[in-house]
């Protein structure tokens, strides 16, 4: 038996359709959503087999883009090859953006809206005020975000803010990067009043941060979403208009569940579907368990203890597990502590943070037993990022573990001292909070150590572009100075020739200081 050729088989085709005796329409949609290389092959498979009998091609693409991808196999002469192909090219007009507006705005006032207290028309009135239709180029785009936000409503269990809700999924739908930008640095973002962020360097750095990440996006106008930023985050309006007062505070922004409410933040990003995202089912799982093996075969069957789904780790279990307790679960991560930090890209300080922010949500909840916390088989800092997180996670309590950290602290100065040094500092930066008289307890016993204590003055004193000391804010945000200054006179009555230089530098500046910081 012979093989048939290409046009043999071609002219069998042919004179199949040519039988059927009717018109066939091929549509294909959205080319220009393609990758250059899949846009390239539609088209050299159109050009090779258009000639059909009864056969006609409807192609629809935004022209630039196409055009663009088969200049790369065409010499720059996209255009020309196209011309030869498509034989009757219809040119849609733009919709202008005030049209785009019109059928955005129409559509949002068809939406069912199914939270009892939303206020519709409050809704709207800050669709309108701040442009928020303005960031679509399409129907197409429209319809895509209105689909995926209509989904989400009727997903998410609590209620929120809608028009946060709405900006944030806009965000979540077109620019994911800068969607997960957000969540990843909440202490940037969360906080409703008008206040900075530290010393003037610091406010310039997070300012030029934003900024680069706006210029980094994609899809959508860059003004437009700077502009719809800054009108869920008060702290980033203060950014960019350093006159801006709000009567605004945390209490009013609670109350409405505002994402710039610490309280509610995280319950705008409680719905994820990426594939890298941990899900609720394996969070039951882990409830479920209660060995240290099980634990084991749930953190290697879903890499828990790869780096993003670490630092995942205790949003979800904030979100999904509130109420759970167990003792074996808190022996378990102190074990895995150095195993985690083995890892090359998980600093010493994202483990510290990640695992301060993990352990305070069963902190306190369970009791453990003082023997355990002083048992050498787990790694130090694991055992102290825990006593952290008790007086932490139960604020309205007596301090809990003072004479085990205490201990702890006196087992931790016996390592090389440029390795204390480090670890106290990823600890006190692990321990950043707004809510500062929660650890001021924690620095009184700090304060009690004079060697723990001098390393930590030490750590935060460093020097600007012209080589005059400065107090690193991020001390400042732990402990009040004027709190600060009375724990150093009181640890340091008869400070030593080598201690007396740096706590009459922070006597000193602690003195002239005034608090940034929202007593």
């Amino acid at each position: 038996m012979t093989e048939k050729n290409l046009d043999t088989i071609k002219e069998e085709i042919n004179s199949e359709i040519k039988n059927i005796g009717k018109k066939i329409i091929i549509v294909i949609d959205d080319l220009d959503r393609l990758a250059d290389t899949d846009i390239q092959e539609i088209f050299q498979l159109v050009r090779s087999i258009a000639d059909f009998k009864n056969t006609i091609y409807i192609l629809a693409y935004g022209n630039e883009v196409v055009t663009k991808a088969l200049d790369k196999i065409q010499k720059d002469k996209g255009e020309r090859y196209i011309e030869k192909i498509v034989q009757v090219p219809i040119v849609l007009p733009k919709l202008n953006k005030a049209n785009l507006t019109a059928i955005f705005m129409q559509k949002i006032e068809q939406f069912s809206f199914v939270y009892e207290k939303i206020d519709k028309n409050e809704f709207i009135q800050n669709l309108k005020t701040n442009h928020f239709a303005g960031t679509f180029e399409n129907i197409r785009d429209i319809n895509r975000y209105l689909n995926v936000l209509k989904f989400e409503m009727s997903a998410i269990k609590q209620e929120l803010y809608l028009y946060d809700f709405a900006v944030i999924t806009l965000f979540k739908v077109f620019e994911p990067k800068f969607y997960e930008f957000i969540y990843n640095y909440h202490e940037i973002f969360t906080g409703a009043t008008s206040e900075g962020y530290g010393y003037e360097e610091q406010n310039l750095s997070v300012k030029k941060m934003i900024k680069e990440q706006i210029e980094s996006l994609n899809k959508l106008n860059k003004e437009v979403i700077r502009k719809l930023l800054i009108s869920i985050f008060p702290r980033i309006e203060w950014l960019y208009n350093r006159d801006f007062y709000t009567s605004k505070n945390e209490v009013e922004y609670t109350y409405k569940n505002r994402i710039a409410s610490r309280k509610h933040f995280q319950d705008y990003f409680v719905l994820n579907f990426a594939e890298n995202v941990i899900r609720k089912e394996t969070i039951d799982k882990i409830k479920k368990a209660n060995s240290h093996q099980e634990y084991d075969d749930i953190f290697n069957e879903y890499d828990l203890k790869e780096l993003e789904k670490f630092k995942q780790l205790p949003f979800k279990m904030s979100v999904y597990a509130k109420d759970f307790k167990s003792s074996e679960f808190i022996y378990y991560l102190w074990s895995i502590f150095d195993e985690i930090y083995k890892k090359e890209d998980f600093s010493y300080y994202d483990r510290c943070e990640c695992f301060f922010e993990l352990i305070s949500n069963i902190a306190g909840k369970e009791n453990i037993n003082s023997k355990e916390l002083l048992n050498e088989k787990y790694p130090l800092d694991a055992r102290m990022l825990f006593i952290y997180s008790c007086n932490h996670s139960m604020r309205e309590k007596e301090y809990f573990y003072e004479k085990e950290l205490k201990i702890l602290l006196d087992k931790l100065l016996q390592e090389d001292n440029e390795k204390v040094k480090e670890k106290i500092k990823a600890h006190i930066y692990a321990l950043r909070t707004n809510n500062f008289h929660y650890l001021k307890n924690t620095f009184k016993i700090f304060a009690q150590n004079s060697k723990i204590f001098f390393l930590i003055l030490e750590i935060f004193i460093e020097k600007d572009e012209n080589n005059q000391k400065y107090i690193n804010q991020n001390l400042l945000n732990h402990i009040k100075p004027y709190e600060l200054k009375t724990m150093i006179e009181e640890t340091f009555k008869n400070p030593s020739d080598e201690q007396k230089e740096i706590v009459d530098f922070y006597k000193d500046k602690l003195s002239h200081y005034k608090s940034l910081i929202q007593k």
